[in-house]
């Protein structure tokens, strides 16, 4: 699943992506929308999250938008403290931009160095993270 982020991906493999390996059950005219940022790209939203926090946003492998209501993090990060500000910096772009949910996708390929629940304690509930 890793190299899929390596490379330029078609508006159905995000759709998939999200609703598929992710679960989202968004409304179907949410998928009229969809739009992603590559680390390479001047996005706004990738913008934003590496000027919240530099170091986390390095990890980030592509930023999805679908509809202008969900946002979709995918990074390859495992430490907890690091998912932390990732989600941090995530939901801050999240509220600035209007966006109702984040996903925080992990291509990590293992596990993670602390458990779900510790990194998603204080958030709200529509913040998801999703370890792949």
């Amino acid at each position: 699943m890793n190299c899929m982020w390596d490379k330029a991906v078609t508006k159905e493999q995000m759709v998939s992506f999200v609703r598929d390996t992710l679960g989202c059950h968004c409304p179907d005219d949410a998928f009229d929308d969809v739009s992603s940022e590559e680390p390479d790209s001047a996005g706004r939203f990738l913008n934003l999250l590496k000027s919240l926090d530099p170091e986390a946003a390095d990890s980030v492998m592509r930023v999805i938008s679908i509809g202008g209501r969900l946002i979709v993090i995918v990074s390859s990060l495992t430490e907890g403290s690091f998912i932390r500000r990732l989600l941090e910096a995530g939901v801050s772009a999240r509220e600035a931009f209007g966006y109702n949910r984040l996903r925080l996708a992990l291509v990590t390929g293992g596990s993670l160095e602390s458990s779900e629940r510790e990194i998603l304690d204080g958030f709200d509930e529509r913040v998801h993270l999703h370890v792949l």
